[in-house]
């Protein structure tokens, strides 16, 4: 078994990139704030560049996103279920890895990726939808979980119920017109 496996409700595409900018280590002896606004002006223009091929091919650029992930994991190790969303490129999300780091890990065995819904946790780790069960030491949540500000608890102050939605919170923690908890 992986050392890491990331539950995902659904597939979502994922490019690499590298960790340091080609541009950059290029143009290293340029002052800092030069540097910055070509590397910023890069950004925006690749940034706008994917998303408009998104938009005008979205099968090709779906299709090169898949098959780019495939090379890198491997086709022996490569889920196509877990790596195909069903809507196109910048549709909903697309996911940026540094170097190709998740497919790294997945080739080497360290990491893995499942796609299901949590029906609940157990004792062992979390109980899929799909009837499977993920052993788990340790959860770390993500988009997805849907909390329950104060668990569910009403907030009562002089015996009127207040509504959190309503109030300031400062920092996280505190709410406006009430005691400090």
């Amino acid at each position: 078994s992986s050392d890491l496996t990331m539950l995902q409700r659904s597939p979502t595409y994922i490019a690499s990139l590298p960790k340091v900018d080609p541009l950059a280590k290029m143009l290293w002896f340029l002052p800092n704030a030069i540097l910055h606004l070509l590397l910023r002006w890069k950004f925006i223009i690749l940034g706008l560049y994917i998303w408009t091929m998104s938009k005008l091919k979205p099968k090709e650029v779906a299709k090169h996103l898949i098959n780019d992930l495939e090379k890198r994991i491997g086709s022996n190790m490569f889920d196509r279920e877990s790596f195909t969303p069903n809507y196109n490129p910048w549709d909903q999300r697309l996911c940026f890895m540094p170097d190709g780091d998740l497919c790294e890990a997945i080739r080497e065995g360290k990491a893995s990726v499942v796609t299901s819904t949590v029906d609940t946790f157990t004792k062992n780790g979390i109980k899929l939808a799909s009837g499977g069960e993920l052993e788990a030491d340790i959860v770390v949540t993500a988009t997805g979980l849907k909390l329950q500000l104060f668990g569910g608890m009403e907030i009562i102050v002089d015996g009127k119920v207040t509504k959190p939605g309503e109030m300031l919170m400062y920092k996280g923690v505190m709410l406006s017109n009430v005691p400090n908890m």
